[in-house]
Order: C-alpha cells, then structure tokens, then sequence
C-alpha cells in the first residue's frame, strides 16, 4: 500500500535529530542507533531483561559466516572484520555449502557472530548448493534451524527481506504449520536470545565491490567494538 502511494517505509525519522533538507523534503541519515523489539509480549519483556542482565553488553566467542553468488564479496569483508575477534571461526563462502552446513555453523556460533548471506525471505534462507544446482525441490534454512539458546549472539546478513517481521495477527488461529510460518527471523533470533541486523526490504549489492547495503553491513562489522554493546 505504501509503495503503491510512492511512500517508502523507513526507521531512519527515529535515528536522525536534526535532518538535512533536498529542496522542500527532509532527508533523514541516521545518527543514532534503531532498533526494534518484536513480537509478543513475552519476546519483548525476555528481551529488556536479558539487556538489564548484560548490562546491554555481549561478548561473542565465535563467528560463523556464510555466502554465494554476488553476496560473497560483502562476505569476505564481514569475515575479515570479524573472525579475528574471537577464538573459533568458520566460513562459507562458496557455492557448495548446504542447509546441514549452515545448521552446523549456526550452532557453533551460537555465542557469537552469525552471518549468512543469501537468497532469503521471512522465515527461509536458501542454501548455496540449492542456489548453484537450480533445484526444483530446495532445503532450505528455517527458523526450526535456529540454536535454541542464543545469549550473546549476534545474527547479521544481506539476505533480502530477513528482518522484516511478519505480524503473528496475519493469520486468526494458526495451526502448527501457520505458526511455524509466522515465526520470522526477526522474532525467533530474539526470542531466543540473540539480537539481529538485517534488511526489511532488498538487500542490495554488487559482485565486484562494496556497495549500497553490502558496504554498509561491511563497515558496521568493522567498526564495531568487540564487546558488542547493544
């Protein structure tokens, strides 16, 4: 409906206190940190508390990072940044790596930094060898693949629509299968602990270089402090 109008839906109003103007419109670049709490009550208040207990300080302990196709530039970049920072590392970055593969990662970095960047929606991420093999009957990675306890971890990615969250009131009575399809990235990292960057919309890059959304996440990743403040 937004787009349909010629709006664009954005945080960035919430981060910018003194906007710059183009013409007659603000133009808002943010200079503080947005982030939100989602979803249910109970996600929301286990979220405060768990921040209350930190005192909104994460310590990783090992990163896992995984990327394919036009992504594995901003992946290399985000592995540089961060695997030096902890004592246990692993990458992914070809076109051969599978959900199993992206499943093992994800537990291993559960304490600490995971990134996989690929081809994704809400609640899937297409793993690279069902990406490279063009199969009609892919495996991907869900939010069942998800470490049960992420305490410390930090999810981040370029995978395109990952942080968007899709509201548990879409559907009246859910069954099983409904439910499952409802718990969103966003809202399953936190509920379980961690915390997630990712974009609501398309993530956008290109192959030979950083750019647009790809060099964004790259630069945040390098310039975050260790001790992840949240």
């Amino acid at each position: 409906a937004a787009l349909a109008e010629s709006y664009v839906l954005s945080d960035n109003p919430y981060g910018d206190v003194a906007p710059s103007t183009l013409g007659a419109d603000p133009v808002y670049v943010p200079q503080l940190a947005v982030g939100r709490l989602v979803e249910a009550p109970e996600d929301i208040v286990g979220a405060i508390d768990q921040y209350v207990a930190s005192d909104g300080i994460r310590t990783p302990t090992a990163s896992f990072n995984a990327a394919y196709d036009w992504m594995l530039t901003t992946g290399a970049a985000v592995d540089a940044a961060l695997a030096p920072r902890v004592p246990t590392a692993r990458t992914e970055l070809n076109d051969t790596w599978t959900r199993q593969d992206a499943a093992d990662g994800l537990a291993l970095a559960a304490h600490g930094f995971f990134s996989i960047n690929a081809h994704s929606d809400p609640v899937n991420a297409l793993a690279a060898d069902d990406w490279s093999s063009r199969t009609g009957t892919p495996d991907p990675l869900t939010t069942a693949d998800l470490p049960a306890d992420l305490r410390n971890g930090i999810g981040l990615t370029l995978g395109c629509h990952t942080g968007l969250n899709l509201s548990d009131t879409f559907v009246a009575n859910p069954n099983l299968g409904e439910q499952q399809e409802l718990l969103d990235w966003s809202q399953a990292v936190l509920r379980n602990g961690g915390v997630f960057q990712a974009p609501t919309g398309y993530g956008l890059g290109e192959k030979t270089t950083l750019a647009y959304s790809a060099r964004l996440l790259a630069r945040c990743r390098r310039d975050t402090p260790c001790n992840f403040a949240e």
